[in-house]
């Protein structure tokens, strides 16, 4: 089978997976709550979750019935797998092994969304290049992570490896020919949108 992590990356199998899962109902409710509701202010469309993990953003999604179809991809078969149970067979919902890196589907899509999962990559300027041609015209990338500087005060420890600065996501997106819109901040959480030049 294809390995879709990048070396370095971390990994997410049995265990791990179902850790995740642990800390997304534990701690992990208002951020998903922020992201759901984010894209729920949209007008619909194609999406594609990129790093959907347990795939708690989609489900909520598809619930809303807003969305006829969304898409997601993350490189775990464990975290696929975990989806697909959650989902329940939605014919709304589809859950493919891939990554940043790795889009299976032959198709555009309105918005590309990340949430949680872009302050692991390790070729972030590829990917959002890569991702960038599954956009449609006027399409949107759009990345949720926690902000570096204000997570970095009540988590000193957390925010070198688990949040991302505006700073360094806007020279990630100028190199992949991608500009940051704009920024949506709440509290510790951060949303940027990225389009193409």
């Amino acid at each position: 089978m294809k390995d879709y992590y990048l070396s370095g990356e971390e990994r997410f199998g049995p265990i791990t997976s179902l850790l995740y899962l642990v800390f997304v109902k534990l701690w992990g409710r208002a951020f998903y709550k922020f992201v759901v509701d984010d894209l729920d202010e949209t007008t619909g469309g194609r999406l594609l979750d990129v790093g959907t993990g347990p795939g708690d953003v989609p489900i909520a999604l598809a619930k809303k019935q807003k969305f006829s179809k969304i898409y997601s991809v993350d490189p775990s078969k464990q975290m696929v797998s975990l989806a697909e149970y959650r989902a329940g067979g939605d014919k709304k919902l589809v859950f493919e092994l891939g990554a940043s890196r790795h889009i299976p589907f032959d198709k555009k899509f309105d918005i590309i969304y990340s949430a949680l999962s872009y302050h692991h990559w390790k070729a972030k300027q590829y990917s959002l290049r890569y991702m960038s041609h599954f956009l449609k015209d006027g399409g949107e990338i759009r990345i949720y992570e926690y902000d570096k500087e204000r997570l970095a005060a009540a988590h000193r420890f957390l925010a070198p490896t688990h949040a991302i600065a505006i700073a360094k996501l806007e020279r990630d997106a100028d190199s992949a020919g991608l500009k940051v819109k704009d920024v949506k901040r709440k509290g510790m959480l951060i949303r940027a949108t990225l389009v193409k030049r």
